[in-house]
């Protein structure tokens, strides 16, 4: 089993390897014309992870010391070899993956100018849609428009036929009540007149019985028989009935009611 000390050994034995194999192998790499890169960063690597190395890593660093033992051994030919087979391959796969990535932006570039072509059609025939629309909003608005200017026009009119309604329903109900008193008047008048004829014919009626009484007192006096009698009266009261007819003709005709229109008027 190896003790602490000997792992220090080791270390330093790492170390110098590791610096001595990184020199020659950029010296070589140098001369032929080649720069590893990587070989330089994995060595200048390793030479730190040995540096910081602790008692803990022993089988870290025999695994190490290992793979710098056979790094060792190896030809600078072999390395060279190695390292050109190692660029070749990954040459190789560069252009590969290169050509497989081309390909692949080659089919999502179709893919994009396919889908973008697509919707710019769609944005296009939208935008046609919309244009239309609005282009028949526009006249729907223009149509409105005009339709509430005349629908204004003919609310003035309807407003003025209705003020000018107004006034002449106002003369007309003026006229109609003028009418209506001038009808009650001439209905009172007219129901005087009936009854001062009723009147005129009561006492009309009394004076007739009054001379029919004083006759009937005559006819007894001088004694005229009973059948004269009769006749004279029947032809008298003829006579009275006639005069009668014709007052009421007269205070009922038309004239009348035109004299009294006249005297209402005044």
């Amino acid at each position: 089993m190896q003790t602490y000390a000997d792992l220090h050994h080791l270390q330093d034995l790492q170390i110098l390897t590791v610096e001595k194999c990184s020199v020659n192998l950029i010296n070589k790499a140098a001369e032929a014309g080649f720069i590893f890169k990587k070989k330089i960063e994995w060595f200048t690597n390793l030479k730190k992870k040995a540096k910081n190395a602790n008692e803990d890593s022993l089988e870290l660093f025999q695994t190490i010391y290992l793979e710098f033992e056979t790094v060792k051994h190896c030809s600078d030919e072999e390395i060279k070899s190695n390292e050109l087979e190692n660029i070749k391959k990954k040459i190789k796969q560069l252009e590969e993956n290169s050509n497989e990535i081309d390909k692949n932006y080659e089919d999502i570039d179709n893919k994009n100018i396919e889908r973008l072509t697509n919707e710019v059609s769609r944005l296009k025939l939208e935008n046609e849609e919309k244009n239309k629309s609005i282009e028949k909003l526009t006249a729907e608005v223009e149509q409105l428009t005009n339709d509430a200017e005349l629908l204004r026009q003919n609310y003035n009119l309807v407003e003025a036929k209705c003020s000018q309604n107004a006034t002449s329903m106002h003369d007309l109900q003026f006229k109609l009540d003028n009418e209506k008193r001038k009808y009650t008047f001439l209905v009172k008048k007219h129901e005087q007149e009936i009854h001062q004829r009723d009147q005129r014919e009561s006492d009309f009626q009394e004076q007739i019985n009054l001379l029919k009484r004083k006759i009937e007192k005559l006819e007894k006096d001088l004694g005229i028989p009973t059948r004269e009698y009769e006749a004279v009266t029947n032809e008298r009261l003829y006579l009275a009935n006639q005069a009668s007819e014709v007052t009421n003709v007269k205070h009922s005709s038309p004239i009348l009611i035109s004299d009294n229109e006249d005297q209402y008027d005044e």
